[in-house]
Order: C-alpha cells, then structure tokens, then sequence
C-alpha cells in the first residue's frame, strides 16, 4: 500500500491504492492533524523562506562573461609584463644560466625553457606557451 496526497475542496486527504497495478485510490483516509500542521507549516513558513533562500542565489549569465573577459584580461596583462623581463629571467645572460638551473634541478624536474639559451629561442618558447 502507497499513500498520494489529495488536495480538494473538503481538504487535504491521503489516498491510498492497494499496490502497485492499481493506481486508482480504495479509499481516502484523512490526513492526521499532526501531518496536517507539518504541511501548513511547510506552506506558511518554510516555503516562503525557502524560495527566498533559494533565489539569493541565482548568477546572472552577464556576470560570468564579464568575470571571464576581466579575467583573460588579467591573464594578458601578466603574459605582457614577465615578457619584459624575458632576457634576465629566462637566457643563458640572466640570473641563472642553464647549467647552473639543470645542476640545481631535481632529476624529476623538467623545464622547456632548457632547450635553448639564446634570446631568440627563449622568445619562441615564451610565445607559443
């Protein structure tokens, strides 16, 4: 046996069907006060406050794209300003040469930067990255 709720003129009624091939109601069967005050305060007070709740947060699609473009912005920018300082920190000519970077690393560090020393070849790498 199920119980569906019914909601009619008379009231709020649970009808209960005999199983599951038939789904025509037997017979109704009031609903006990204690679940018809749970149910009125559901619909009074918890309802509201729930959809409430709920629509606080809602994101507009607007803001996402404008999150999105300030962000690759940002992105730009930073990709812009450590190129400045390509040469100092990534030739053979800056702060630390390939030698002294590959005798420092670890042997499960890689950087693609190892492959070449040269101005040139740094600013290659630097752009396809």
């Amino acid at each position: 046996m199920y119980s569906k709720l019914h909601r009619d003129e008379k009231g709020d009624h649970l009808l209960q069907s005999d199983g599951w091939w038939n789904d025509s109601p037997s017979r109704e069967a009031p609903i006990p006060k204690w679940q018809n005050a749970l149910l009125t305060l559901w619909r009074v007070i918890f309802h509201p406050l729930w959809l409430r709740f709920k629509g606080s947060f809602v994101l507009d699609v607007r803001s996402i794209a404008f999150y999105r473009i300030v962000m690759g912005l940002t992105v730009i920018g930073d990709v812009i300003d450590r190129g400045r300082d390509l040469i100092f920190h990534y030739t053979d000519d800056g702060i630390m040469p390939r030698d002294l970077s590959i005798a420092w690393q670890n042997d499960q560090w890689y950087s693609v930067y190892n492959i070449t020393g040269a101005q040139t070849g740094e600013i290659y790498i630097y752009g396809s990255c």
